[in-house]
């Protein structure tokens, strides 16, 4: 029997997100991808098996035609596998509201993800498309998932190749660019014991890319497909990979990288939106300046009365309403003007 394993890092499924010009044409790009690699793989006899890596879905939807033409699609997707399995991420355990994810999952089979499942009446499917884990075995391969929020799991001693699948705060000091608090990857014990890993949740593009580390074990760090953070589409950074781990026999036979690039800035963002939106927080955060600071000896009508004046208001209560108002017109005027001068540059 010839499988192959294709590995989805974080897609943040959306049908739009603010200053982009089309986030649903970023998403169906991967998917493009994706259906492209398993249709190679379909022509060669192999089983096709998906397995995500968390935070499949950005977060739930407040439409519901919305969530059920995403639900819809990923069934689509998902019946061109044999079996799906997936991290759970930490937008899968935040965002568990009306995100569609859960209502493809019919059972959790790992007691350590059941403990962080305290707050969500999930899962809520009646099919089984996604199947969570807690591990499984090909053959010689053992294939263990750690869920966000779980403990590391040690490898399975009889398995000769053990795969590990990630979406934790995993990384190294000597590799920038993690926020937070993180295990060191070349510093756990249990991390140094596999043989492969693959690894999502961190977006930074500098923990992009394939390592040896010093345990002999290979690190995948796959950063997300579809970049929720405007700050990350730098096309210095555009190169992507959905790799494939190939089983044969129950026998390791290699790990295949499919590369491939994402669509640059220009094509994702709306510049105008992107520089109003910095202005009008550096506007909110001077103005957050102007409430915060001190006046010494004052009381507190003088206090507000002297930050009204420092404001450019003549009253409290004109004061009162200038961030319902004067911060939307701003905002309005900024883009304007933005959206202004871009049309005279063309």
């Amino acid at each position: 029997m010839k499988n192959a394993y294709h590995i989805l890092s974080d897609v943040h499924f959306a049908w739009t997100k603010e200053s982009r010009k089309n986030y649903t044409q970023e998403v169906l790009q991967v998917f493009d991808k994706l259906n492209e690699i398993s249709n190679e793989n379909a022509n060669k006899g192999y089983n096709n098996i998906l397995i995500l890596l968390g935070d499949f879905f950005d977060r739930g939807f407040s439409d519901s035609n919305d969530a059920m033409t995403a639900l819809e699609f990923c069934r689509m997707i998902f019946s061109g596998f044999d079996n799906v399995y997936a991290v759970v991420g930490n937008h899968e355990l935040t965002y568990y509201k009306n995100n569609p994810f859960w209502f493809m999952v019919t059972r959790i089979d790992d007691a350590n993800l059941m403990k962080q499942n305290t707050k969500m009446n999930q899962p809520r499917g009646f099919s089984d498309f996604i199947k969570i884990k807690d591990w499984f075995r090909d053959g010689e391969v053992a294939f263990l998932f750690n869920h966000f929020g779980t403990s590391i799991k040690r490898t399975i001693p009889e398995c000769h190749i053990n795969i590990g699948f990630f979406h934790q705060n995993i990384g190294s000091k000597d590799i920038p660019g993690i926020w937070g608090d993180y295990v060191d990857i070349e510093g756990h014990n249990d991390l140094a014991a596999y043989n492969y890993l693959f690894l999502g949740h961190i977006h930074s593009n500098s923990y992009y890319g394939k390592y040896k580390l010093s345990s002999c074990g290979v690190a995948y760090f796959l950063s997300s497909l579809v970049r929720t953070s405007v700050a990350d589409i730098d096309d210095n950074y555009l190169e992507r990979n959905i790799p494939v781990i190939k089983v044969i026999d129950g026998q390791f036979e290699t790990v295949e990288d499919n590369l491939f690039y994402l669509m640059p800035r220009k094509d994702c963002i709306v510049e105008e939106i992107v520089q109003a939106n910095k202005l009008a927080r550096e506007k909110l955060e001077k103005r957050k300046e102007i409430f915060s600071s001190e006046v010494t000896g004052s009381s507190l009508y003088e206090l507000a009365l002297a930050n009204a004046k420092v404001a450019g208001v003549d009253s409290l209560f004109d004061l009162l309403l200038q961030p319902f108002e004067t911060i939307k017109n701003e905002y309005v005027l900024l883009l304007s003007e933005l959206k202004g001068d871009s049309d005279d540059g063309d």
